[in-house]
């Protein structure tokens, strides 16, 4: 068996290991998985066998998830079967008494109990059964939080959640003003969340850390999901016509979707009303949305944004929040970089205070963006060091009042610091440090700093931003072409997204690195009858497999389907245990491998990427 190994960049795109997919029946472990511990236990939902007058356990499960959730203590496991779950199997919410959330983490008014919570070390998971893959397909959104009950401690692991989103908010105060019913210490990891539809200025997004009435959501950690593909519907005086849907290149109304949405109350409630607090969004796949973040309004932070690929955006999108880190992040095909700053409420100076303070920006690639970051609000105590920035293309000698710069200082909305005088008075020149970046562009006079003004506008290019501000004394300028052979010039391999730096550029030490990711090519088999992992992927090119241990390649045979079920491959008595083919003119998409050996099987998902 092989050990882990890191996986480039290409292939963390393209690599899923996850087991049964319910349009391939397979034989079903004999015995459960259980990964509760100290007393703890597990409880068991299959959306076909499923009965809700049952205990839950592995030979008598529920059938919806809401079911098992009112069962739960601290330290349980949740399993939901393979298969896929639709609105049939949603939770009936007091609107109506319409199905309308896949599960609700809160006050169950409709039924007279609250959902409970994990404690320190104990949390309540929730998550799809080891080597199967349960799918929420038009099932309702998932709500965690509430203003009735505080929601702490709960995970929500390995889900595919098609044609909806997460939402997380709570918060509320007592009749003494002290902040209670909060949620807090919530983790959304591997899962996979897409073809979502949300109306134009809904401050919609995949995964959406939405404002408590007092206090918000706090400790939230979003982790290795795969979040794509947000669709934006129009409405009545919207920017997208009424009975339209757009998708994340035509939508009209960008500015209120991003993979991840956060508001905070500071803006709609008072500047004193606690808000949300420590945000985590790392090592996420994230395209093919409107803006990759819209962190909507001013709150206190922290927020780390770090080992994400972000492409296929119009932009990087919005963040209002002080105290952000963004880190390590590779950031490709998206034009328009990131605003930090803004209000969306209030605009009162107590207000301003959170509004964009103490931003980071340091470690990252960014590959065809011109504008990586504007500040709106303060210009000042910023770090913007040890980035590869590729692509500036914006030119001082073509410069006009709205072509930004690789950092801009925008007129605040609100004005405050920074509306008048000359540059030395700038915020720009007030205890910033941008260096040891690493800019990579086709001229010598692009635009490296760019500062607005009430009525005019001033562009320097990088030996003026040294001798105005001290800016990047100690970064480096490659002059080479903004095309597909000046990226290969700069990266190891850009055809296949790899574009970690090449030695003797100059630029060692800065940019994104491979992300820390690793997996595991040839899952051992349990000592449980029959639950076995294929593991399979896709990299540059090939489709390669390893069988688990003990399934005998010679008396074994592997079909591949596309999503209708159609089988467009085969193999019978495999070569050996682990093989690998070359792709050729197989079409991209979603596929399908399905095992089958004497005394068991096993599925699993794919995706072939061009």
């Amino acid at each position: 068996m092989r050990g882990p190994i890191p996986i480039p960049l290409k292939a963390l795109l393209a690599w899923v290991v996850i087991g049964a997919y319910p349009a391939f029946p397979q034989s079903g472990p004999s015995a459960p998985a259980c990964e509760a511990k100290g007393g703890a236990s597990c409880i068991y939902v299959d959306a076909v066998q499923g009965d809700d007058s049952a205990s839950g356990a592995f030979a008598s499960p529920v059938r919806r998830p809401q079911v098992a959730i009112r069962k739960a203590k601290a330290g349980d496991f949740i399993y939901l079967r393979g298969g896929t779950f639709t609105s049939d199997h949603a939770y009936a919410t007091e609107m109506g008494g319409k199905p309308k959330r896949f599960f609700h983490l809160g006050d169950i008014t409709t039924e007279g109990w609250n959902t409970p919570s994990g404690a320190v070390g104990k949390p309540i998971t929730i998550k799809s059964f080891p080597g199967e893959t349960a799918v929420a397909k038009d099932a309702g959104d998932i709500q965690i939080g509430s203003l009735k009950t505080e929601v702490a401690y709960w995970v929500v692991e390995g889900l595919v959640i098609d044609g909806n989103f997460i939402h997380i908010w709570g918060g509320a105060k007592n009749s003494s003003g002290q902040a209670v019913n909060q949620v807090h210490h919530i983790a959304i990891r591997g899962n996979e969340i897409f073809n979502s539809k949300q109306e134009d200025r809904a401050n919609a997004g995949l995964i959406v850390v939405d404002r408590g009435d007092w206090g918000g959501p706090s400790d939230i950690v979003i982790e290795k999901n795969r979040l794509h593909d947000l669709f934006a519907t129009g409405c009545a005086g919207c920017p997208d016509p009424q009975g339209t849907t757009a998708d994340w290149k035509s939508t009209r109304d960008p500015i209120h979707f991003g993979a991840v949405a956060a508001l905070s109350c500071e803006s709609y409630v008072a500047a004193d009303c606690i808000g949300n607090g420590a945000l985590t969004i790392r090592n996420n796949v994230i395209y093919n949305v409107p803006m990759g973040l819209f962190l909507k309004n001013p709150a206190k932070g922290p927020v780390s944004v770090e080992g994400n690929i972000f492409f296929n955006a119009q932009s990087m999108g919005r963040v209002a929040c002080s105290n952000t880190s963004f880190s390590g992040n590779l950031v490709f095909s998206v034009p328009d970089g990131l605003t930090v700053g803004g209000f969306g409420g209030s605009m009162a100076e107590s207000v301003w205070a959170l509004s964009g303070h103490n931003f980071r920006l340091e470690k990252n690639t960014f590959v065809g963006t011109n504008a990586i970051v504007r500040f709106t609000e303060i210009g000042s105590k910023h770090v913007v060091r040890r980035n590869v920035l590729f692509g500036l293309t914006q030119r001082t000698s073509k410069g006009t009042f709205d072509t930004p710069g690789f950092l801009t200082r925008y007129l605040s909305d609100a004005q405050y610091p920074d509306k008048d005088g000359d540059l030395s008075l700038s915020e720009l020149n007030q205890g910033n440090t941008v260096n040891e970046n690493c800019f990579i562009t086709p001229y010598s006079d692009f635009i490296a700093v760019s500062r607005y003004l009430k009525g005019s506008t001033i562009h320097l290019t990088m030996d003026q931003a040294r001798a105005t501000f001290g800016f990047d004394r100690d970064s480096k300028v490659v002059i080479q072409p903004d095309d597909a052979a000046g990226k290969a010039a700069i990266f190891k391999d850009p055809g296949k997204n790899d574009y970690r730096i090449k030695p003797g550029i100059g630029c060692d030490g800065m940019g994104a690195d491979t992300l820390p990711v690793q997996v595991v090519v040839s899952a051992k088999a349990e000592s449980v009858p029959h639950e076995h992992r294929l593991a399979i992927r896709y990299a540059f090119g090939r489709v390669a497999f390893a069988l688990p241990e003990g399934v005998p390649p010679a008396q074994s045979a592997l079909s591949l389907f596309d999503t209708q079920g159609k089988r467009v491959r085969q193999w019978i008595r495999l070569a050996g245990a682990s093989q690998e083919w070359e792709t050729g003119t197989s079409a991209p998409g979603l596929f399908f491998a399905k095992l089958d050996w004497p005394g068991g099987s096993t599925t699993a998902r794919f995706h072939i990427l061009r």
